[in-house]
């Protein structure tokens, strides 16, 4: 689903620990790394427990009917939650009775947990929203994608979290002032497709005239799914709707304005380093995002030296191909002969994906030539061919440090 930042502030980095550090740690562990497992499953708990979106996403009934407690003090509160663990995972453990795989669960716990404090620390310079994740786009994902409806209850609850969508939203919106204050504000062009989204959201029934609303017609086409008389279900759709009204609809009227007001007032147009700090907040990103020590230059001289380095491989391949021409006549010509393509039936399907499951399977098998994988995948994405581990980069050469992975694939 397309999350909110500050959603992502809170639990990003859940994935990467439990969907890999606490990976599958109630299986059969070695005697040293039991206490590790034990301590890795309480906070995974603990995670679970507070957030009742990422509860939603694993499938989880905890909380179904609330959203995540995004404000000031919750934060502040997660933070300091988040070091007390760091000090228990950095002091508890003995490394000497872990085995490998447990002392780099821990480590990678470890790392992450100060990631979270980085980011918290951060927090007035993590846009609360943008025009591909936020609460305005992930309040009706979760419901009409992630929401589970197959008793009266669910409905029940769902239409209570459709009234406790006022409240998050107040807590989103001080958010926003609160890094208005700090100098921080969204690019322009940003502004407009965030209130169109907006928009997009409480237009139709019952808003509007017109076709249903995105949320509203998900609660209908479910609630008529139920075994439920039609007084109930009257009963349970008038209520939806009240709440839709009563809630939804001011909350984001309430979005809308603010975005419009901070529209008018910001002054960026271009990256983070416009904002206040930038350049330190640009220099954290990426080394949140490479998980390496190496600067901004560093990392773009890189990747330079990478395109150079594949550039050259695809002119030699180009060449014992018997092609003269350039790489990128090369892909226009493979892009218009009907040859490279399956048919468009049901049957050219099964064979693209047979052959795009095949390359993925010797993609696996040949992950550990220079990663190292310790577990098996504990994540609940119900992908076909989920891959998510924790691949630790092997130190191979000087350019490349060590570096955590998380890779996906859906097929």
């Amino acid at each position: 689903m397309r999350r909110n930042g500050l959603f992502v502030l809170q639990v990003a980095v859940v994935h990467a620990v439990f969907g890999i550090t606490y990976a599958g740690a109630s299986s059969a562990a070695k005697p040293g790394n039991e206490r590790l497992y034990e301590f890795l499953d309480a906070q995974y708990n603990e995670a679970v427990r507070r957030s009742p979106m990422l509860a939603t996403e694993f499938n989880d009934l905890t909380g179904y009917d609330r959203w995540d407690d995004v404000s000031e003090a919750a934060l502040t509160a997660q933070a300091a939650a988040d070091e007390r663990a760091l000090a228990v995972a950095e002091s508890s453990f003995d490394s000497v009775v872990l085995d490998p795989v447990g002392l780099l669960q821990r480590q990678i716990f470890i790392d992450q947990q100060h990631l979270l404090l980085d980011r918290f620390r951060w927090r007035n310079h993590f846009y609360a929203l943008n025009q591909v994740i936020g609460l305005h786009i992930a309040v009706p994902d979760m419901l009409t994608n992630q929401q589970p409806m197959a008793t009266e209850a669910d409905a029940q609850a769902y239409i209570r979290r459709l009234r406790a969508v006022e409240p998050l939203f107040a807590q989103l919106i001080a958010r926003m002032h609160q890094q208005k204050r700090a100098g921080v504000y969204m690019p322009r062009s940003v502004y407009p497709l965030l209130i169109g989204a907006a928009r997009n959201v409480v237009r139709g029934e019952p808003y509007t005239r017109g076709t249903e609303s995105p949320i509203y017609a998900d609660f209908r086409r479910r609630v008529g799914e139920l075994p439920l008389d039609t007084r109930d279900r009257d009963r349970l759709l008038r209520d939806c709707r009240a709440a839709l009204l009563g809630q939804v609809g001011p909350a984001y009227s309430r979005l809308i304005v603010d975005l419009t007001a901070q529209a008018s007032r910001s002054k960026i147009d271009g990256g983070v380093w416009q904002l206040p700090d930038g350049d330190a907040f640009y220099a954290f990103l990426v080394r949140q995002f490479t998980t390496t020590d190496l600067s901004p230059e560093e990392i773009h001289a890189l990747g330079l030296r990478e395109v150079a380095r594949l550039q050259g491989e695809m002119a030699t391949l180009l060449r014992k191909l018997g092609f003269t021409g350039t790489f990128r006549e090369f892909v226009a010509r493979t892009k218009s002969d009907p040859k490279f393509y399956e048919p468009n039936t049901d049957e050219g399907r099964e064979h693209y994906l047979a052959r795009a499951r095949a390359i993925v399977d010797v993609m696996q098998s040949r992950t550990t030539e220079a990663f190292f994988r310790p577990r098996h995948c504990h994540s609940k994405c119900g992908a076909r061919n989920c891959s998510r581990r924790l691949l630790h980069r092997q130190d191979i050469t000087r350019e490349v440090q060590p570096m955590v992975f998380v890779l996906e694939s859906f097929i």
